[in-house]
């Protein structure tokens, strides 16, 4: 009804003046396209006296002509009688009268000796008035078909926002576990560090205790080593047979060498510093932890919507298929309609493959609509 309501809105808008903005009388077209009433035409003219006015619309200057206003063209196309005519395709400036049941086409009466002469026609009012009847129904179909799409639109719609909602409160339960985890690992990482100075600490003291030793030993080395080279270097046989005596018998013997050649040494470098971290694993675990996202595929039951166009039956022009039913995987119930002015239906089930399964005569529309 909307659409009805605006659709005669525009064709009122479409025939109203501009200037007295009441449906067209006399329309006269000027030169640039704009059409107003002969009347308002003369109006506006008497005062301009020049023989020029501005177009009311576009304000182009228009020049009246030597017989006055009545000699700018009539716009036919403009009066409410033109209007609710139809007029053919083929030949513009003929109405389209008639209707041709055989190629399902409007034409005028030039068509109908041309191209319809032996074909089955009838007046182009009676055959709109059966097409109403139809499209009615065709409506009344189409609009249960709106129905059942709007139907599935707010289901659509209302999961959309469920999923947006899921959506908000996983986001905030992964970020939650982020903090637990950042948690977690700022503690874990606080313990390794501890213990990792701890143990350093310890093995740096074992390493400060045996490099003490070991200064001492290398001190008392290099003091001796110093003392044969200066009863060397005076070539004084009294030091030199002295000298020689404790490289013998006293601190520079050779067991005393060696005792402070390898005092110690055993223990240098013992401890080892190393770092035990299982990374797979902790990643692993850390993935359980955090979870991960799965697209689910819901069902959702969707009512079966058929738009029917009407077309007619190669093997009889009069016979409409009116409905086509999908009964299971492999066959379909058609149900042919009979001309409108006939009582009864034929339906035939059909198998994949073509053929005709079963046929019987009833108004089977109840059953199929």
């Amino acid at each position: 009804m909307a659409t009805c309501e605006n659709e005669k809105s525009t064709v009122e808008e479409y025939l109203t003046c501009p200037l007295c903005l009441d449906t067209f009388r006399s329309p006269k077209l000027l030169p640039c396209s704009h059409t107003f009433c002969e009347a308002c035409l003369k109006d506006l003219v008497s005062s301009h006296p020049s023989g020029k006015f501005p177009c009311p619309s576009c304000r182009e200057e228009i020049q009246v002509p030597q017989d006055g206003v009545s000699a700018f063209k009539n716009n036919f196309y403009m009066k409410p009688e033109e209007l609710e005519r139809s007029y053919c395709r083929k030949h513009p400036k003929k109405e389209a009268d008639l209707y041709c049941v055989d190629c399902d086409v409007a034409m005028c009466t030039t068509c109908l000796v041309e191209n319809h002469k032996k074909h089955e026609f009838e007046d182009i009012a009676e055959a709109g008035s059966r097409f109403k009847a139809r499209l009615e129904k065709d409506i009344e179909r189409l609009e249960r078909c709106v129905g059942d799409v709007q139907i599935n639109v707010q289901l659509v719609t209302q999961e959309q926002q469920a999923v947006k909602d899921k959506h908000a409160a996983l986001v905030a339960n992964i970020r939650n576990r982020q903090a637990t985890l950042k948690a977690a690992v700022d503690k874990y990482t606080d313990d390794a560090l501890a213990s990792l100075h701890n143990i350093t600490t310890d093995i740096t003291d074992t390493h400060k205790a045996d490099l003490h030793c070991l200064q001492q030993n290398l001190q008392q080395l290099t003091k001796l080593q110093q003392r044969v080279q200066q009863a060397v270097d005076s070539g004084a046989g009294c030091e030199l047979v002295t000298v020689a005596r404790e490289m013998r018998c006293g601190r520079g013997s050779e067991e005393a060498v060696q005792k402070l050649t390898t005092k110690q040494m055993a223990t240098v470098c013992r401890p080892v510093l190393r770092f035990s971290a299982t990374l797979d694993a902790t990643l692993e675990h850390t993935r359980d932890y955090m979870g991960s996202a799965a697209k689910m595929e819901m069902a959702m039951s969707a009512p079966e919507v058929t738009v029917m166009e009407q077309f007619r039956c190669r093997e009889d022009p009069d016979t409409d298929v009116y409905h086509v039913c999908p009964m299971t995987e492999g066959e379909v119930w058609v149900s042919y309609e009979p001309s409108m002015m006939r009582e009864g239906a034929t339906c035939e089930r059909f198998s994949t493959d073509g053929k005709v399964v079963d046929t019987h005569k009833e108004d089977v529309r109840a059953k199929v609509t």
